[in-house]
């Protein structure tokens, strides 16, 4: 369970800033709320309640105050409590849905231990098992689904606030399952109640809900008013209540609106210019994006340092932490070389200050553990970005924000993973082991000193590949300090196997991170020269491990008939499988069930790796062969494409079972056609099974059955572990086989096998309908068995009395 939580999974929440005193409570003894907060049995329509406003209208808050008000009183309701906030200015999984997911399946599963269960029942629970478990959305959809459904008629309330900050198709998604999990509840008993929030736009609905629109109701402007006459440094005259009055008016219900403009009057009351206050709010824009673009627009004091600032926060690869922006800004706008950071100097409380001078008032910090710095509210992000602010304000900028931005960033880091780390781990001297204490506390050193390098020196390469579209990167490659780059990132490492080697390439760590953009700045010489140390071996394959799609576009041959789309469905792809030292990448591939790389390796780089044409005949394993484990996992193209490449249909010297007898159990029809189409031998005689139609005997597929028998199976062929087809049948209690291979003149008497005949072995495991058809086909019920005694004998082993009356009825004697 613990594998569900992520670090500031409730960052958002405890960031919205809690609704002033004695507002909000309007909601409470609203008709649609109460409705909606019924304990009594609803119809679906009373499940969900969504809030509806525009950005920055208060509508956190608000959820923030319902979250508070149903937690105090949730004992006395004997009901659970779950919630999530999704904050587009956070993390990723702060801002998709598999982090609202993990949330509230983790909460859901706290509330109720009872329900704890689910973890080992859902499908695809071996990817669960592993930790880190790879959480998928399916598999998490699929929990949390379960987890509800075995609440029984428990009540559960779940609040779920600002879904505009989700991706839209995400969100539309989440919305449909959240409607059949409110439907299924009604039919299951389970008093289910959802509360969502966000903007009008994009526009997604939930067919049956009870609907809101925050801005227009009377409860919400009388807060309004609450907050302009409580935060306003006002008077009590006549025209202090004009000027509150005309504030109210103005913010259209935007909350976040009236919050700035309330901030900027104040300035003007603390200098006691009473007459300029109104001329003041005359000139302050209507509309929440056109104040922003007044506030930033202001002055000119600091214009670089407040760049840097929204570049930072709106392109930084994950939110920066306090002493991070700090430093990132200190790196770049400076020209000195960057030092250790000073504790007397750089005090916690000054570098909050900073960020609220350089971001204008539009930045904060997140209320957490590790606070991060982040705008006030969403809607400044979407003023820079959306309605062009950005540009508009530095014109410079105009159609390459981001890359130019991205470049800018890039430089940072650069800067700053320069410094001279050498006091701790000097360049050339071997590093104690990553999970060692002594790493842990060099780590530790290097990060106090220097916050910022940790980020630094794993981003810098993200953001020049970022750039890399729009501005050239190639010189910036040539010139970078690779050696001291390893050096940087394997001191901070903590995972041992996660460092790099002396021989890391460039170009390996380029393809392992997926950094396509500049991978295509290198030329791609040597990239199938094995890379002594590295976990993955190739840089192709380290993009093809770690799912690094684009990457592999990049180091591809574009003239392959293998696609990227390919290579995507491979079994490997994207879970880190390592090569072993010594490992061939031929038998690497056959034996991950990565088919489709096989391929692409002899098709299009069995020149570069050395091959030649007799590859495709190498044992991969313990006496078995490429079209063996293509058979036997029932993929007919891959077996095509062998068989035509010049696979031996019919096997090898030495090998273990036929490849024939490998798709038999592998439940593909179309490797049966292929290799029975390449003249495969129908009767070929080894392995396990003695031939390919007792393997499909074993597995019981009919169609496969039948397919063999048509191309002149032997029927009555012996060998194997269970003598013949009809006694692998009947082991396997597969009713239908028996009678077709009985139809097909299956000998009901033949011997052979560890049973001794198909009827000892139906009597053995108690199949009482294939115990009756052998006798109504002539079984002899008194044959010898194979050193185990009579078909009587298995029957009263297994102790089945019906058994034993059928065979007695039949002749049989002790």
């Amino acid at each position: 369970m613990k594998a569900l939580a992520f670090e500031q999974m409730d960052a958002r929440h405890a960031t919205i800033k809690r609704a002033q005193r004695l507002t909000c409570q309007w909601l409470l003894q609203h008709p649609t709320y109460l409705a909606w907060d019924s304990v009594d049995e609803i119809p679906q329509k009373r499940s969900i309640f969504w809030i509806n406003g525009k950005p920055g209208a208060g509508k956190s808050t608000l959820l923030k105050f319902v979250y508070a008000h149903l937690k105090r009183r949730k004992k006395s309701r004997n009901e659970i409590l779950i919630s999530f906030f999704f904050n587009a200015r956070g993390d990723e999984l702060e801002k998709d849905t598999i982090g609202m997911y993990r949330s509230l399946l983790l909460q859901l599963l706290k509330e109720a231990p009872d329900l704890q269960q689910v973890l080992d029942e859902v499908d695809g629970a071996e990817t669960v098992a592993n930790y880190p478990p790879s959480w998928t959305l399916e598999i998490l959809q699929e929990l949390f689904a379960s987890a509800v459904a075995g609440l029984g008629n428990r009540r559960v309330v779940c609040v779920i606030d600002a879904l505009d900050e989700c991706n839209e198709k995400q969100v539309r998604d989440m919305v449909a399952q959240f409607e059949d999990l409110a439907e299924s509840a009604i039919d299951s008993g389970t008093r289910l109640r959802i509360c969502f929030a966000s903007r009008h736009y994009p526009e997604i609905r939930a067919q049956k809900a009870l609907n809101m629109v925050l801005e227009t109701e009377d409860g919400h402007s009388h807060d309004l008013e609450m907050f302009i006459r409580k935060q306003l440094d006002a008077g009590n005259g006549e025209h202090d209540e004009q000027i509150r009055t005309k504030i109210r008016q103005k913010s259209n219900g935007v909350f976040m609106w009236a919050v700035l403009v309330v901030d900027i009057l104040n300035v003007e009351y603390r200098k006691g210019c009473m007459w300029a206050i109104e001329q003041k709010l005359e000139e302050i824009p209507d509309g929440l994006t056109e104040l922003l673009r007044d506030i930033l627009r202001r002055d000119n004091v600091d214009m670089d340092a407040l760049l840097l600032c929204l570049q930072w926060i709106i392109f930084a690869k994950r939110p920066l932490k306090l002493e991070e922006f700090y430093c990132a800004m200190e790196a770049g706008l400076t020209d000195k070389p960057t030092q250790a950071r000073h504790p007397e100097r750089d005090k916690t409380q000054g570098m909050a200050r900073f960020v609220t001078s350089s971001s204008k008032g539009l930045a904060e910090l997140t209320k957490s553990d590790k606070p991060t710095v982040q705008f006030i509210h969403e809607s400044v992000r979407d003023f820079l970005l959306k309605d062009g602010g950005l540009c508009e304000l530095w014109p410079q900028l105009n159609g390459r924000v981001a890359d130019i931005s991205h470049d800018r960033l890039k430089q940072c880091c650069h800067k700053y993973m320069t410094v001279g780390i050498s006091a701790f781990a000097p360049l050339g001297q071997p590093l104690p082991k990553a999970t060692s204490s002594e790493s842990a506390q060099l780590r530790a050193g290097v990060n106090e000193g220097f916050p910022f390098l940790d980020y630094a020196s794993q981003s810098v390469l993200y953001h020049a590949n970022e750039a890399a579209l729009m501005v050239s990167q190639e010189m910036y490659l040539h010139q970078f300090p690779f050696t001291w780059w390893i050096h940087v990132t394997n001191v901070l490492q903590p995972v041992h196997k996660h460092r790099h080697g002396p021989n890391a390439t460039l170009q390996y760590t380029l393809a392992e991170t997926g950094f396509a953009s500049l991978l295509d700045i290198i030329p791609h010489h040597g990239i199938w020269d094995r890379i002594k140390g590295e976990r993955y071996g190739y840089p192709f394959i380290a993009a093809f491990a770690n799912g690094q799609r684009l990457a592999l576009g990049s180091l591809m041959d574009p003239n392959s008939s293998v696609s990227i789309e390919d290579l995507t469905k491979d079994k490997g792809f994207g879970k880190a499988s390592q090569l072993n030292v010594g490992d061939d990448l031929w038998i690497w591939a056959w034996k991950t069930g990565n088919w489709n790389v096989a391929k692409y390796l002899l098709t299009s780089c069995s020149q570069a790796l050395g091959w030649g044409a007799s590859k495709i005949h190498d044992t991969v394993s313990d006496g078995r062969d490429a079209l063996s484990f293509a058979a036997e996992n029932g993929n007919g193209p891959v077996v095509e494409w062998l068989v035509g490449a010049g696979a031996h249909v019919n096997g090898f010297k030495g090998c273990k079972d036929l490849p024939l007898s490998w798709a038999s159990g592998g439940n593909d029809p179309a490797a049966i056609e292929v290799l029975l189409d390449a003249r495969a031998d129908v009767n070929a005689q080894g392995g396990n099974y003695g031939s390919a139609l007792q393997a499909a005997c074993f597995q019981g597929d009919e169609t496969i059955v039948q397919m063999l028998l048509d191309a002149g199976a032997e029927v009555n062929a012996q060998g194997g572990e269970y003598g013949n087809a009809l006694q692998a049948a009947c082991y396997m209690a597969f009713d239908t086989i028996v009678l077709t291979l009985l139809g097909a003149g299956a000998n009901v008497n033949l011997q052979g096998g560890i049973f001794g005949s198909a009827l000892h072995a139906a009597s053995r495991l108690g199949h009482e309908s294939i115990v009756q058809m052998l006798i109504n086909s002539g079984a002899d019920v008194n044959a010898p068995g194979v050193g185990r005694g009579s078909a009587l004998d298995q029957a009263q082993l297994s102790k089945n009395a019906r058994i034993v009356r059928m065979l007695r009825r039949a002749g049989a004697t002790e």
